[in-house]
Formats: structure tokens, sequence, C-alpha cells
């Protein structure tokens, strides 16, 4: 005979001697033993958590960079049109984690020098705890 819980082969015990299953529930040796809930089902709930909770932290992490790129964008128009400029267009690519780099097409707002455009490179960094920029155009 066979222990129902762990297939055990049972020795005319009354216990099992690997798991502690009563030797009453065992089944004939070519019997397939029953898995138990530890074994099947939690596992794979486990496992179904874990990867939800991966995929939630990749999607988190991607949504925090798209925050930041749209922060620096923003500080970059806000700073040139302070200046009297107009921002045509901002290109940053992220080079690393807290690092973007690209370049910034921009024009005077008004006057001679309204219709030429010039464009500058430009570097930002992330600050990791405050999500801070800092950011240069050259």
């Amino acid at each position: 005979m066979c222990c129902s819980r762990c297939a055990n082969e049972l020795q005319n015990a009354e216990f099992c001697s690997k798991c502690g299953q009563q030797a009453g529930a065992a089944l004939p040796i070519n019997a397939k033993p029953k898995t138990p809930l530890v074994r099947g089902g939690f596992i794979a709930a486990l496992l179904v958590v874990l990867l939800a909770m991966a995929a939630w932290a990749y999607l988190a992490n991607q949504s925090m960079h798209a925050n930041d790129k749209t922060n620096i964008e923003m500080a970059i128009r806000n700073d040139f049109a302070k200046r009297g400029f107009t921002v045509e267009q901002i290109s940053l690519i992220k080079e690393s984690d807290k690092r973007f780099s690209g370049f910034v097409k921009f024009r005077k707002s008004s006057g001679l020098l309204s219709k030429v455009q010039i464009t500058k490179n430009c570097t930002a960094t992330v600050d990791a705890d405050s999500s801070q920029s800092i950011w240069e155009c050259k």
C-alpha cells in the first residue's frame, strides 16, 4: 500500500513514516496519490501573484520614466519661454534610468530673428530621491 498524501510505500505501519498520514487512508501501490493543496494550487497561486507584482513594478517603472521625460520637457519649454523663445521641438532619448539626451529646436518669439531656428544639444539627469531634473542645453 502507498500513502495517499506522499505516495511513500507503507510497511505495515499505522502511520506513514514520511509524512505521518494515517495508514487507513492508504491507496493500493498502483493507485495515484492525491496532490495536496500546498503542492499544487497554492504554489500556482503564489506564482501568479509574484508574476503580477513583477508586471506592476515594471509598468510603474516605465510610467515613472515617461513622467520624468515629460517633466524635463515642460521645464525646458518654460525656461525658454521666460527668455523670449518659442520651442519648436524637443527630442529626448533615455540613455539610462535617470539620464536623457537629445536636442531642442527653438526660435526667438518676436523680432528680426523670429524666423531663424536654432538647435542645441541637451542633457538631463533626474535625481533618484526627489525626481527633480537638472538639464543643460549647449
